[in-house]
């Protein structure tokens, strides 16, 4: 786990502060290479990966969950390269990485040019942001808004990018399609499909038996537990409510004692909540209410896990937009139509990494704790948008919805009343989002984002 820096042209730029560049929340271990009029650096909780190619350097963080020896093939690519453009435009690290599944970024530099590729998906942050002469890649936002950048992005997942001086050239080496339907096929058998496949992403993304679980005693959260059960992890599940929401934490505790598992309950009052909201607006980076509640809900909740010296959470997130979670999904299909509907689910895959991803990578590493989301894995995604509408929606009366998602959970084993629970999101559920909204009302504000803009301008 670690954070990466590049910045091109660095007598270009403003006077370099090294505890400013690099990520703030990626660890105490460092490793920082100049390069004549550049800079590549690394910085994370564990061993540090800056290797040394030649004349060249490679900074990797994240995790590759399907293969083990990726970096040292790309390694061996840019080696054998006269130079880093012939790496970019011979499509080998494009050609490799397509296949490969995992949360990371990559940077490969050297004197005047460099490399830059984000996964496919977009689970592990990455930002890009130019200036008159220079560029500057990093895991977190802050660094390209001390160097004054007002182009700042986020770097779009599955691509690869060639930089030379203030030059950025993308290429696409991955993006999900969008694909007819699977047809000729009941439910059943695509609910047993979806498990199998299912099971390989869990198991590609287990290291060791102890894991924690992201759990509200929904439909999502106990498929992810059960799931881990059945590979042979014991799973803790973690909890996190307000005073405000006591109705949910019964079921919560309900849920947990039918599936038989350790589960941690961490109850947040206001004032808490109240204090929390300036550390995570620095946290995620962003002015946004919907994001800091929710962000609020895996900062706590990866707080717990590592105070119980647990290092890797799974959550189901992915499943409320590839099953039609959201009450979005009944409007579109009554307004639009079917092809419509699954288009929408196609566009909030693609658009996840930014609504949701980045938000969760930031609070739990924040903690030194690992967030893993095998539904957003590519293989489960690449099926599961093939999954026949009408295995998602029932009927424009379905107020449950997700119905292939509650087939595998009766297939898992399930109780009913788990089965059955309606959706509702984190941020309501711990009633995180209502607190948040209360505050900026008590400090004069007439819309809670303009309290979270001005936390923002503050901090940043």
């Amino acid at each position: 786990m670690g954070g990466l820096i590049y910045i091109s042209n660095i007598q270009e730029t403003s006077p370099l502060n090294i505890d400013i560049i690099l990520p703030y929340h990626r660890g105490s271990n460092r490793r920082i290479q100049f390069m004549e009029d550049s800079l590549i650096g690394v910085q994370s909780h564990d061993a540090p990966t800056l290797r040394e190619i030649g004349d060249r350097y490679l900074s990797f963080y994240g995790e590759i969950y399907s293969e083990n020896n990726v970096i040292d093939r790309i390694a061996k690519i840019v080696k054998g390269a006269s130079n880093l453009r012939t790496v970019y435009e011979r499509h080998e690290i494009g050609a490799l990485l397509s296949n490969v599944d995992g949360s990371f970024s990559i940077v490969i530099a050297e004197e005047d040019e460099a490399i830059a590729v984000r996964d496919p998906i977009g689970g592990a942050p990455l930002y890009i942001g130019q200036g008159k002469s220079s560029v500057v890649i990093s895991a977190e936002k802050r660094p390209l808004i001390h160097y004054g950048l007002l182009r700042i992005r986020s770097f779009p997942p599955g691509c690869i990018a060639y930089i030379k001086g203030n030059t950025v050239h993308f290429k696409r080496y991955m993006k999900l399609e969008f694909k007819p339907e699977i047809e000729g096929k009941s439910i059943d058998e695509i609910a047993d499909e979806l498990i199998s496949i299912l099971g390989k992403a869990f198991k590609r993304r287990l290291k060791g038996s102890r894991v924690a679980v992201s759990f509200s005693g929904g439909i999502d959260s106990s498929v992810t537990a059960r799931m881990l059960e059945l590979l042979g992890a014991k799973p803790t599940l973690i909890t996190i409510s307000s005073a405000l929401k006591k109705d949910e934490l019964s079921h919560a505790i309900k849920a947990a004692k039918a599936l038989g598992m350790d589960h941690i309950v961490r109850e947040v009052d206001e004032g808490e909540l109240k204090r929390l909201i300036p550390e995570i607006t620095f946290i995620i980076e962003e002015a946004n209410v919907m994001k800091a509640g929710v962000g609020i809900a895996f900062l706590l909740t990866s707080r717990e896990a590592f105070k119980s010296s647990i290092q890797r959470l799974f959550t189901g997130q992915g499943s409320d937009e590839l099953f039609c979670g959201y009450n979005k999904f009944i409007h579109t299909l009554r307004e639009k139509g079917a092809y419509a509907t699954r288009r929408l689910v196609y566009e909030l895959i693609l658009k996840a990494y930014d609504v949701n991803l980045e938000r969760d990578f930031k609070a739990c590493i924040s903690q030194k704790v690992y967030v893993l989301h095998p539904f957003m894995d590519i293989e489960v995604l690449e099926f599961s948008l093939r999954i026949p509408l009408k295995y998602k929606i029932a009927s424009l009366e379905d107020k449950l919805r997700k119905r292939i998602v509650r087939k595998v959970g009766s297939k898992l084993g399930l109780p009913d009343f788990i089965i059955k629970k309606p959706k509702k999101a984190v941020q309501y559920g711990t009633g995180i989002d209502k607190i948040i909204r209360k505050t900026a009302k008590k400090l004069g504000y007439k819309y809670p984002r303009q309290y979270l803009q001005d936390l923002y301008e503050i901090l940043f």
